[in-house]
């Protein structure tokens, strides 16, 4: 009776799963259903255009040739909230040139008094964007032989010979 009752068992969890399955499938054709149903709002003729969402494009205008052949496009820029917008200084070659000095330093000290000099609290994205842009003016510095790099990797110390 033992392997009887063993098997019931395991036949049960068996049936357990594929009902689990079968409504994991089923929720799955839902939520396709419904993106396709607004994938069919998003893309609608009318007339000799497309719509899609905002962006509005001529069809006929990319079978034309020459200088009428535009394409037209209904694009708005997003403002973003004065909090949000980007508010870091110009850094040119002439403001990381004044950060490097005669003493080695390492291209974190260099951001750490970037970011000790503005104004502001920098945010983490803003931070980020600092660092990018002085990699490749520090690289582009030395590359150019106007400032002077030892060592590498976090290491590497910059100064002008």
């Amino acid at each position: 009776m033992s392997n009887l009752e063993s098997a019931r068992v395991a036949l049960e969890k068996e049936l357990d799963d594929a009902r689990r399955g079968a409504a994991y499938w089923a929720t799955r054709v839902e939520a396709l259903e419904v993106t396709l149903a607004d994938l069919d709002r998003c893309f609608s003729r009318n007339g000799d255009e497309l719509l899609i969402g905002r962006r509005q494009v001529g069809l006929e205008a990319s079978s034309e040739v020459g200088a009428e052949a535009k394409r037209k496009y209904a694009r708005k820029r997003v403002q973003l909230p004065a909090s949000e917008q980007n508010e870091l200084p110009s850094t040119k070659r002439g403001f990381w040139m004044s950060l490097v000095t005669d003493t080695p330093r390492t291209a974190a000290e260099l951001l750490g008094e970037v970011l000790r000099s503005l104004p502001f609290e920098a945010t983490p994205k803003q931070k980020q964007q600092l660092q990018s842009r002085m990699t490749g003016a520090l690289n582009s510095l030395v590359e150019r032989k106007l400032i002077t790099d030892e060592g590498s990797g976090r290491k590497r110390r910059f100064f002008r010979a």
